[in-house]
């Protein structure tokens, strides 16, 4: 049992947050402004998504910068 949880808090969660978040990127605030009025409690979801697992584009972002390609 705590197998399972284990693998769900360490590989699982942060795999399925980061597919849901790059699913869910908005260009701009009007899209997203949009996509929230149209779907309240989906976008709940995405910004639990993004507030309690991983974000790819922050992710990636904190990569790049540290190889040193990024911007600082």
């Amino acid at each position: 049992m705590h197998d399972r949880i284990e693998f769900w808090v360490a590989i699982a969660w942060p795999v399925a947050s980061a597919i849901i978040n790059a699913a869910f990127r908005f260009r701009t605030p009007e899209q997203w402004m949009t996509f929230a009025m149209e779907r309240p409690r989906l976008a709940g979801f995405v910004r639990l998504c993004s507030a309690t697992g991983l974000d790819v584009h922050k992710a990636l972002n904190a990569l790049k910068e540290a190889a040193g390609k990024g911007e600082r």
